[in-house]
């Protein structure tokens, strides 16, 4: 199987972006930096826009995708994340066909 990208557009309420990273730091990086099914995860400050995060995550397995989502740690990040947020995150999930830096 092929790997898979989800890109996420997060908007926060005005000011709160540094909120909304500080929860993701508490409960998400590392788990990120120990997974082995995200070989690819970009965390990035919208520079234009102060209350936007945008994240990219390359996937080894698909399944491991789906397995973040309903895992009972993401719902105590949320718990902590959700008011900084302004809306429900764009999510577009994507096959990546090329890269500069990451085996395909």
């Amino acid at each position: 199987m092929s790997k898979q990208t989800l890109i996420l557009t997060i908007r926060t309420k005005p000011g709160r972006r540094d909120d909304f990273r500080a929860a993701w730091d508490r409960h998400l990086r590392t788990r990120v930096e120990a997974s082995t099914a995200q070989e690819l995860y970009l965390f990035c400050e919208d520079a234009d826009d102060p209350d936007v995060v945008r994240i990219v995550e390359v996937y080894n397995d698909l399944g491991a995708m789906a397995e973040n989502a309903r895992a009972p740690w993401f719902a105590a990040y949320m718990q902590e994340a959700g008011p900084y947020l302004d809306g429900q995150p764009s999510m577009a999930r994507a096959e990546p066909v090329w890269a500069k830096g990451l085996a395909l």
